[in-house]
């Protein structure tokens, strides 16, 4: 399962329908920075990601305030 991501700096990223799945890895189509909350809690903004990278992290949270990047989706 994936779905596009809106950084917002509230929002959950895990919607309400994929049951027991955790989110498992992120895309970045466009680099930049990406500010994200793991799903242990850790804040953290990777810099300077780039284009088309894959970030095998579970997040719980996708950070508007800080990520310059885009074209972000989630993978579960």
């Amino acid at each position: 399962m994936a779905r596009a991501i809106i950084p917002d700096d509230g929002a959950v990223v895990t919607p309400a329908d994929a049951g027991t799945l955790k989110p498992g890895s992120l895309y970045v189509g466009t680099g930049g920075n990406v500010k994200i909350m793991t799903a242990l809690g850790t804040v953290l903004t990777l810099t300077n990601v780039a284009d088309g990278s894959w970030i095998p992290v579970s997040v719980k949270r996708v950070y508007s305030t800080d990520t310059t990047a885009s074209g972000i989706l989630i993978f579960y």
